[in-house]
């Protein structure tokens, strides 16, 4: 087997999804001029699936061609009489070699496409569209009658605004083509998924180029991941972007387990670099078991709040309490209970057919006088004469 080291990689990771849109292009120029009117031939699935196919790899491409930039030095005889500068992600690329150098020119090229250009062409193509995708279609009139029962009519007025405006988008045809950019997003955050791409370009990539030299990590790169994780949480607990609430919920547990995670990465650098143990963790608050332990919880808990959002939502409490009735219905104290529901019917059902069956005794029973009332009666009937 050939071996395949980072450069390869990176060249492959950031070449094939280009070649599949030329071959995407070709495709539907193709069914265009033979079969203009197949399903094949809708422009709008095909630019759909090429917006698809670069959000997809927009984050691992970009953390490629970033990483390509980043060398260390060692202590090693090379072209430097005292130090050798390799590549830190792949330690067997010498980032003076000719091969490495002539790589840059490509590297540079895919930086202008992917880091740069994908998220610069999403928020033209959005910022196009903006008044399709926030169409602010007026309910004045339409729903003043609701507005005005509500006691809340700030929330009534603004609810009923954003679902007909989604609706009013969703009918847009010419928006389908790229509705994976906003169509999880309220009316009003129609650019939120580029702020997105910015934020996964700036943790997973740009804060590669601020290592150094001669350390592999550094207290900057933790410093400036934690002030763009406290950013990005301010940005997303500002505008709830999401239309459905528990996807807001979700996202800002996420962002809040990555300014933690920032944070705890800061803190070790900060040991790592203090040279004095007496200035930098004299008590080992940051280098301990209940440390680690705290930093592998953080580490789950958006995975843990996913799976219960998910049962959650798919099990209502109307059905849960449904199940528990049932349970208790199937034990021993129920069937008993039901025993007895069962016996007592047919004890009046019994008494019921001996009734129907002794028409005399009815008869008897309904001539007899019952009680005060009934004398009362039988007297005022006959005009209060006495017999």
């Amino acid at each position: 087997m050939p071996w395949v080291d980072y450069i390869d990689q990176m060249i492959f990771s950031t070449v094939w999804p280009i070649v599949v849109l030329v071959l995407m292009l070709v495709t539907y120029n193709v069914v265009t001029r033979v079969r203009p009117s197949s399903v094949f031939a809708d422009s709008n699935k095909w630019i759909y699936g090429a917006f698809l196919l670069i959000f997809l790899v927009f984050a691992s491409n970009s953390t490629l061609l970033f990483r390509y930039f980043s060398c260390i030095t060692f202590d090693a005889k090379g072209d430097d009489p005292s130090k050798i500068k390799v590549l830190m992600a792949d330690m067997s690329i010498n980032c003076r070699s000719d091969r490495y150098q002539d790589t840059l020119i490509l590297a540079w090229t895919m930086v202008a496409i992917y880091p740069i250009g994908f998220p610069l062409f999403c928020f033209y193509v959005l910022y196009r569209h903006r008044r399709q995708l926030n169409p602010k279609v007026d309910v004045t009139a339409e729903h003043q009658e609701l507005i005005r029962s509500s006691g809340n009519l700030f929330r009534v007025s603004s609810t009923r605004q954003m679902e007909i405006d989604i609706d009013q988008r969703s009918q847009d045809l010419e928006l389908q083509r790229f509705a994976f950019l906003y169509e999880e997003y309220e009316p009003q955050c129609w650019w939120y998924a580029v702020a997105e791409l910015a934020m996964r370009l700036y943790l997973t990539g740009i804060l590669a180029l601020f290592g150094s030299a001669d350390a592999p990590a550094t207290t900057t790169q933790t410093s400036l991941g934690l002030l763009g994780a406290m950013v990005y949480y301010v940005l997303l607990s500002a505008f709830d972007p999401f239309i459905d609430p528990m996807d807001d919920f979700l996202a800002k547990i996420a962002a809040f387990q990555i300014m933690l995670t920032f944070y705890a990465a800061t803190m070790l650098q900060a040991q790592e670099n203090a040279k004095d143990d007496a200035a930098g963790d004299p008590n080992s608050v940051w280098n301990n078991e209940v440390f680690s332990m705290i930093c592998v919880i953080v580490g789950l808990s958006t995975f843990g709040v996913a799976i219960f959002l998910v049962v959650a939502g798919a099990r209502d409490l109307r059905d849960t309490v449904g199940k528990v009735a049932r349970y208790f219905s199937d034990t021993t104290p129920g069937r008993a209970l039901r025993r007895l529901s069962t016996r007592g019917s047919s004890t009046d059902e019994g008494r019921k057919a001996s009734e129907d069956a002794d028409p005399s005794t009815n008869d008897a029973e309904a001539a007899a006088p019952r009680g005060p009332r009934a004398s009362s009666s039988r007297l005022a009937s006959s005009g209060g004469r006495v017999e």
